[in-house]
């Protein structure tokens, strides 16, 4: 589950670089859920009508505490640190969208 959302979107993230020189992509929109900036395990409940930043992301979920799924929606992010960062810093528009809702199955079950 963590493997994937860090890898893939550090993948995507690589192709659409190279992509991007075509002037063909000019925003990626990154698709992310709630616990990105909020903990399964949090005593308080979302804010209402909050905008979150950055300055949000959650950092109570941890492979200990086994939230696996939060967990691997905050590394998803973790290419803003990765070694190709500063190439896309300046090229790139890359909005995320956290939902609070998803349907589905579960597909992966690698942790």
């Amino acid at each position: 589950m963590i493997d994937p959302a860090v890898f893939g979107t550090n993948n995507v993230l690589a192709s659409v670089l190279k992509a991007r020189a075509t002037g063909r992509v000019r925003r990626v929109v990154l698709t992310s859920s709630l616990v990105a900036v909020h903990s399964l395990q949090s005593a308080t409940p979302p804010r209402a009508g909050a905008c979150y930043t950055e300055e949000d992301w959650n950092a109570d979920s941890t492979v200990e505490n086994g939230e696996f799924y939060p967990l691997s929606k905050v590394l998803q992010f973790s290419f803003r640190s990765a070694s190709f960062s500063r190439d896309w810093a300046n090229a790139l528009d890359v909005p995320a969208v956290c939902n609070l809702t998803c349907i589905g199955s579960l597909l992966y079950c690698r942790v």
